[in-house]
């Protein structure tokens, strides 16, 4: 079984993961509006920037517990 920490790592690197795609989507609204707004695009490229660095992170942690045998429940 699937230690509950583990699951809550996995959940939340699935819920980083679909923000970066959305970021790059909400830019790009940003940018092809009618005038666009430049600030807007800016926002949600520093966004993406910071849950990239939060998505290596929790990437790396769940890594460890793999590596050292805690993944699962014995």
């Amino acid at each position: 079984m699937l230690k509950n920490l583990n699951y809550n790592l996995m959940e939340e690197i699935v819920t980083l993961s679909k923000a970066l795609y959305r970021y790059d989507c909400y830019a790009e609204d940003a940018r092809a509006e009618s005038g666009g707004c430049e600030q807007c695009s800016d926002i949600w490229a520093q966004m993406k920037r910071r849950h990239e660095q939060d998505l290596s992170t929790l990437l790396e942690q769940l890594k460890r517990h793999i590596d050292d045998g805690l993944f699962f429940v014995k």
